[in-house]
């Protein structure tokens, strides 16, 4: 099961690779909760799809973010890869550049 996840994992990726040379917007994957296995991509990848979201729908190109945030163009798709694990801080970071804001809600269940 958990090579399977992972070959499942990384076709995702890849097509949402595709997506983003072909410029288009990443579709909002749903949450699943029964009756289906899920994928887990972690907190720092989805945070990654609603900033290429954002960057889409406002037309804001990496080497363009990568000036507000004054980082080098090679330093901006390390950020951006959803291969790499990021720092939430400078995720944050990306969010405020694009005029959003990162807010963490913790739900005591």
């Amino acid at each position: 099961m958990e090579e399977a996840q992972e070959m499942a994992r990384e076709v995702i990726l890849d097509y949402i690779d595709g997506l983003v040379e072909f410029k288009k917007r990443i579709p909002v994957p749903e949450v699943v909760t029964e009756g289906r296995y899920i994928v887990n991509f972690g907190y720092d990848t989805a945070l990654k799809i609603i900033i290429r979201n954002l960057m889409y729908d406002r037309q804001v190109k990496a080497a363009e973010l990568a000036r507000r945030l004054k980082v080098t163009n090679q330093h901006m798709n390390s950020i951006l890869n959803l291969r790499k694990t990021t720092n939430i801080n400078r995720l944050a970071a990306c969010l405020e550049a694009l005029g959003a804001r990162l807010e963490v809600e913790v739900k005591d269940e």
